[in-house]
């Protein structure tokens, strides 16, 4: 029975693609969804209350119910800020490896001051909206309402007392009580007893206090009872492969059987065409740091507007949440008028503080398969790319099938059933072995031959030519249309760490002095930052869960003269 309805389980998914959709279920997929189990997620943030030009950062954890270990079901996770009223006012989707993920939300100055609620989930846990993480945040912004520049003396939000570092014990923070200011800091965070923490990496942030109010950090996981989900007439199905992106085409100006559409961005490959007989086009997610856009290969008379209609991301029903902001008192003015004079100045110099990007390793099918590179400028450049093809590359023939080229790989055994090579261009499908011809051979600088068949997008390929040209820009079909970035999914960072020179002339009021989410368990480490030019009260916080699965924080403080 197990085995059953474990195939049952992939069949679902595979028939849907893993995409983050809701499905009608027939009544045998639905009982063996059912036994599923649920995923459960915890997030942590850097604060709780956040002015313009500042970044939330937060830690994700999913957990899978029934083993109570890291879930390993959905790839992608799902962050957004609504305000009180259930609007959306950011979202983000988060890659997740081994149930852990990382990212930031950039507040923007359009958000106006008031309470926020951080609602994190994967596309599963919508079939179980009480399990989906909430926090509580505020933001205030003094440039666009008037609820801070007219302050009054009503009482204010307070934060509960810092966690003390003996009511966990397994980490402990060491930090000298005094620095200067562009003063070099030693931290040293020491494990005491790795047994009491989980396998998932921890965050540590170092951050200025200030009296400005914020609401209470969660510190609990928002779950139910069951570790299995009720499965109803319809489910939001696990994306188990990662994130995709989804979209509507428009068959008035476009025929979804004949033309095809491609990727473009840093990957270089195209991951899933158009879907037979459907409307809908599928795109494997790229990273949030690709310039990323879609390609039709088609020449109809239409706009790309007119096209293409990204679907919306997962989301819960909207509704009101009950806000614990009130009114700002007018002692607190000249800590909102420093903090927001800092984020400006450092606003001003972020191009000289860059986050960078962790780059994820490639990980193409292709490159489980053989294949011959050859750089066209070591040979004699010929005036066509058909020529090129035809008298350099030995294991590629041209030939002409029903009055159409077609180009082969030689190696691989002719079926009726796929006679054309797959073939790229810097990441561009081309459907069309003329179009591809039409392109100068000087534009192509090399091409890999791949000798294996494969499966992709539905459609069996005989080997591939995978193409680089000279010019990643080059304009080979005009309609395109960029992805909204809303859709990307978030890459890991590395986040700035500023390290003074003596010599440094650069402004520095950093109120976030360091921020690193990916710390793993270890004896001992030394972490060296700077303090700024700012002066105050800093508080070192080391975030994560222990080996029960439980959140813990550690809290230790110094001051900055």
């Amino acid at each position: 029975m197990k085995i059953s309805v474990l195939h049952s389980i992939l069949l679902a998914f595979l028939c849907y693609s893993s995409f983050a959709q809701q499905v009608v279920l027939t009544d045998e997929l639905r009982k063996s969804l059912n036994d599923t189990p649920q995923e459960r997620l915890w997030l942590h943030t850097n604060n709780t209350s956040f002015f313009p030009s500042e970044y939330l950062y937060f830690n994700i954890y999913t957990l899978n119910t029934s083993t109570h270990k890291a879930s390993d079901l959905s790839k992608v996770a799902y962050v957004r800020l609504v305000s009180s009223n259930g609007t959306n006012a950011l979202e983000k989707r988060v890659s997740l490896n081994n149930g852990f993920g990382q990212g930031d939300l950039f507040i923007p100055p359009t958000l106006k001051t008031g309470s926020y609620q951080i609602q994190a989930y994967t596309a599963w846990m919508l079939n179980a909206p009480e399990s989906i993480f909430t926090q509580e945040v505020f933001i205030i912004n003094p440039y666009t309402n008037a609820k801070v520049t007219a302050l009054n003396t009503e009482e204010s939000t307070s934060n509960t007392q810092p966690i003390k570092q003996n009511e966990f014990n397994s980490i402990a923070i060491e930090v000298a009580k005094q620095y200067k200011k562009r003063d070099s800091i030693d931290l040293l965070i020491k494990t005491i007893n790795e047994a009491n923490l989980s396998s998932f990496p921890y965050s540590i942030s170092v951050r200025k206090i200030d009296r400005i109010p914020h609401p209470i950090r969660n510190q609990i996981w928002n779950s139910t009872s069951q570790q299995h989900t009720s499965i109803k007439d319809s489910v939001w199905l696990p994306e188990h492969r990662g994130g995709t992106i989804r979209a509507q085409v428009n068959s008035d100006y476009f025929d979804t059987n004949s033309a095809v559409i491609s990727q473009r961005g840093t990957d270089r490959l195209v991951l899933r065409l158009t879907e037979e007989n459907s409307n809908t086009i599928s795109i494997q997610s790229p990273k949030a740091n690709s310039d990323f856009s879609v390609l039709i290969q088609d020449q109809g008379n239409y706009s790309i507007e007119d096209l293409i209609k990204f679907n919306s991301l997962p989301k819960p029903k909207k509704q009101v949440y009950p806000s614990s902001f009130k009114s700002i008192d007018q002692h607190f003015k000249t800590a909102i008028i420093k903090r927001s004079l800092y984020n400006q100045i450092e606003n001003s110099y972020f191009e000289f503080k860059p986050d960078s990007i962790v780059l994820s390793p490639d990980t193409s099918f292709l490159n489980s398969l053989s294949s011959v590179e050859f750089n066209l400028n070591e040979y004699t450049r010929f005036a066509t790319l058909k020529e090129t093809i035809r008298e350099i590359i030995p294991e590629v023939s041209v030939t002409t099938i029903q009055g159409k080229e077609v180009i082969r790989v030689k190696q691989i055994r002719m079926m009726p059933r796929f006679e054309n090579a797959l073939l790229v261009v810097d990441g561009i499908v081309f459907a069309n072995t003329q179009q591809l011809f039409d392109i100068a051979a000087t534009m192509i600088d090399k091409i890999q031959i791949y000798t294996e068949p494969f499966v992709l997008g539905g459609t069996t390929y005989a080997g591939a030519l995978i193409m680089t040209g000279n010019n990643p820009e080059a304009p080979y079909f005009q309609k395109a249309v960029t992805v909204p970035q809303t859709h990307l999914t978030e890459s890991p960072k590395s986040y700035f760490n500023q390290l003074h020179k003596s010599d440094s002339n650069l402004p520095d009021y950093r109120t976030q002095l360091y921020w690193n989410p990916r710390l793993i368990p270890e004896k001992i480490q030394n972490i060296q930052l700077f303090s700024s030019d700012v002066s105050g009260r800093f508080e070192v916080r080391v975030q994560g869960l222990d080996s029960n699965l439980n959140p813990f924080s550690v809290v230790k403080e110094f001051e900055v003269n």
